[in-house]
């Protein structure tokens, strides 16, 4: 799971729109109290918010979740038909089963798997989606990327990136990207990993593969 969910985010967090194409004017961006040419952290770091305020951030989270969501499959199927597995076995061992409905259930095994993720990965997914909508998402990414911006570009560059155009400092954004990435990957995988986590192993419980094989086997 933390394999796959950190794919997904580094994937989706390239695609992150780092400006949009609007120009300045369009944007009513206020010049700093002390002047249209100050240079202070307080002026970068408003700029620097505006910059992902206009970013189209609420589509790559909606993305970012699908694709989460349509890796499960191949994130836990392994490992759930390894805990139908050990489950017959035990099923046998605990005198549960007996050894012709283990080999009838076992010989189903792809079936049973199939069912098994057809039925708990929609609720594993609905679970997941719940808990990241209760994130604040647009604060872990202001938490991540303001610092990038702050530190790596002055006022006047972060007023070009706001309307961004070709232009010697849309280079230096392109070049910077990989290191903003680096920002937002940590934060983003940390939140996310930790939400999904107790689900999937909630959804993956060998109490409730137990119980599903055995349920299974005797039919």
């Amino acid at each position: 799971m933390v394999r796959s969910l950190a794919q997904a985010v580094l994937s989706l967090a390239v695609a992150l729109p780092i400006a949009a194409s609007a120009q300045v004017s369009d944007l009513s961006i206020p010049a700093p109290a002390a002047g249209p040419t100050a240079d202070t952290r307080e002026v970068r770091t408003a700029l620097a918010r505006q910059i992902i305020d206009v970013s189209d951030f609420d589509k790559v989270s909606a993305n970012m979740m699908n694709a989460i969501s349509s890796s499960l499959p191949q994130e836990l199927g392994p490992g759930i038909a390894q805990q139908m597995n050990e489950a017959l076995q035990k099923a046998v061992k605990d005198k549960k089963i007996t050894p012709a409905q283990q080999q009838k259930a076992r010989a189903e095994l792809p079936k049973l798997l199939d069912t098994y993720l057809r039925t708990e990965l929609p609720k594993l997914d609905q679970a997941m989606r719940k808990s990241w909508a209760a994130m604040d998402m647009k604060k872990i990414v202001y938490d991540a990327a303001v610092p990038f911006y702050v530190d790596n570009f002055d006022a006047t560059e972060l007023r070009q990136i706001l309307a961004f155009q070709s232009s010697p400092v849309g280079q230096k954004v392109l070049t910077k990207t990989p290191q903003l990435v680096g920002s937002l990957l940590p934060a983003l995988q940390r939140n996310l990993v930790a939400s999904a986590r107790p689900l999937a192993d909630a959804a993956s419980s060998m109490q409730k593969v137990e119980t599903y094989v055995i349920e299974a086997a005797k039919k």
